[in-house]
Order: C-alpha cells, then sequence, then structure tokens
C-alpha cells in the first residue's frame, strides 16, 4: 500500500531502485514479512508518513544489543534493521571510541 501511494516521479527506474533497496533491507533484517521498517525514508516522507512510525531502535538498544552480541549481522538481525543501519548507528555514536 505504501508503494502505491508514493509518487515515482521518476518512474520505474526509481520504482525499482526502491523494491530493490527494500528487499536487501528485508533480507539484512532475515525478516520474512515486508513492513514500513524496510520502507527508504524518502518514499515514506514523500507520502506523509512519519519516520517515527518505522519504530527504530535508539542508538542505545543498538550499543547495548552490539555489546551483547559482538556482531553487526546478529544486531541486526535481532533488532529487525540492516547491517548497514547498525553501523551507521555505530559511526554515528559520540561514545563509540570512549
Amino acid at each position: 500500500e505504501t508503494l502505491v501511494r508514493a509518487p515515482w516521479p521518476h518512474n520505474l527506474r526509481q520504482l525499482d531502485a526502491v523494491i530493490q533497496r527494500i528487499m536487501i533491507e528485508a533480507a539484512a533484517s532475515a525478516s520474512s514479512e515486508l513492513s514500513l521498517v524496510h520502507c527508504p525514508r524518502d518514499v515514506m516522507l514523500a507520502i506523509g508518513v512519519a519516520a517515527s512510525s518505522r519504530q527504530m531502535p535508539t542508538l542505545e538498544v543498538v550499543r547495548e544489543r552490539m555489546k551483547e552480541l559482538k556482531s553487526v549481522g546478529k544486531t541486526a538481525a535481532s533488532l529487525g534493521i540492516s547491517r548497514w543501519t547498525v553501523n551507521r548507528y555505530l559511526r554515528d555514536d559520540p561514545h563509540a571510541n570512549t
């Protein structure tokens, strides 16, 4: 439904790129169901869905899970997010080097 409601100003190429990204995000999160968590932020903003509805984990949650599991892949799968997202959280963590 989200993809149907989104505007596609760049037509099929943009839609194809978004679908590929959603599939990669879903595969990386070991999820058996596609949801708004896998939808790119720009698509969600274009249709007026608040980013908060994505239910993304906080930096603190990612940091604690990473400390516990000691693996980016396992952390991503346990939180239902991609490895890329975990790496972005950790890269942007102001306490990473303390």
